[in-house]
């Protein structure tokens, strides 16, 4: 039975020593163009250009012609330039604009310490120069609580991570640790101050460890102790 070939991907070629026909399979442009930058774009079409030119007993009647093809590239490339000339301008006009806030920013500061001066703290005063008044702060007040207090053994040996909930106000974390029972007050031992609601203990026996927590405030006054934690330590 005799093969039926499809004719929109395969055409008659040569022809065999026999007499057969060969089948080839008829190949496709390829261009790509979505994926090219405006410069690659340009570049394929001189080249594209230039080869149907120097073909033209080929290409006779090439569709689009070949000076519309060069026109339209020749537009493609003016307008790669202005693009690069106004994003230069652009850059050059940020520059001076940052510059020009910079200055300008110097210029307020100095004249908020003029106004804080002369105001001597009156609020009424610094209202008039148009300046905000800058809110007191408020203490924050006895430290709560420490909550959420955790433990995980570390990769290191005679260590462990602890973390906690962080507390709003906190200037510092007190952590303890105990070895014994931890219901005697006397076992528990100063082992590390934290600006971070969490951290590593280094140097501990290895075995069960207890350990708690308390936030420090800007007083310098201790919290309450968080709940125990404990972690066996290898």
């Amino acid at each position: 039975m005799a093969s039926t070939w499809d004719n929109g991907s395969w055409d008659v070629g040569s022809w065999d020593e026999t007499g057969g026909s060969l089948p080839y399979k008829r190949m496709k442009v390829k261009l790509s163009l979505a994926a090219l930058t405006y410069d690659e774009l340009a570049d394929l079409s001189d080249n594209i250009h230039t080869a149907m030119v120097a073909n033209a007993a080929t290409f006779s009647a090439p569709n689009p012609s070949m000076p519309v093809l060069a026109t339209g590239n020749t537009a493609l490339r003016n307008a790669i330039a202005a693009r690069l000339a106004a994003d230069t301008v652009a850059a050059t006009a940020l520059q001076t604009l940052q510059a020009a806030a910079a200055a300008q920013r110097g210029l307020l500061s100095q004249e908020g310490s003029y106004v804080e001066n002369k105001a001597a703290g009156n609020a009424a005063t610094i209202a008039l120069a148009g300046m905000g008044v800058r809110a007191e702060r408020a203490p924050v007040g006895a430290m709560p609580k420490v909550l959420d207090l955790k433990t995980t053994t570390s990769d290191h040996a005679g260590a462990l991570d602890w973390m906690c909930k962080p507390v709003k106000g906190a200037s510092a974390y007190i952590v303890q640790i105990c070895t014994g029972d931890p219901l005697v007050e006397a076992n528990w031992h100063y082992a590390d101050t934290a600006t971070k609601s969490s951290g590593t203990l280094n140097g501990l026996a290895s075995g069960k460890v207890f350990v708690r927590v308390c936030a420090r405030g800007a007083d310098a006054h201790n919290g309450a102790w968080s709940d125990l934690a404990e972690e066996m330590v290898r």
